[in-house]
């Protein structure tokens, strides 16, 4: 039988109105940070949908019943794309924070 593990605290992304309130940010940070939010947020849900279809089939294995999710092959396979395409919004958009693109932070790289 397996141990439950431990959810962290739920990730909480901030509602647009919020990004969109920040006063004195540049809103090229303002947008590229909402990206990175709305994706951690996305891939946060993603990761909780795989583990729960993964606890109901391993509780099927152990012949318990399952009380969670399960999700087809297919489901998973899609769920596993929407999860890199949201890991890589949220890198393009930190990359571009780094590098400093389009003079974001109001400084000179």
């Amino acid at each position: 039988m397996s141990t439950p593990i431990q959810d962290p605290k739920p990730y909480r992304r901030w509602p647009d109105s919020q990004w969109d309130d920040l006063v004195g940010i540049n809103p090229h940070v303002s947008a590229r940070l909402a990206r990175v939010d709305r994706a951690l947020h996305g891939m946060g849900a993603i990761q909780e949908l795989l583990a729960m279809s993964f606890d109901a089939s391993q509780a099927e294995d152990d012949d318990r019943s399952p009380d969670t999710l399960r999700l087809s092959p297919s489901l998973q396979e899609g769920l596993n794309a929407a999860a890199i395409t949201l890991f890589y919004t949220a890198a393009d958009a930190m990359t571009a924070l780094r590098d400093n693109d389009h003079n974001c932070w109001g400084t000179s790289a």
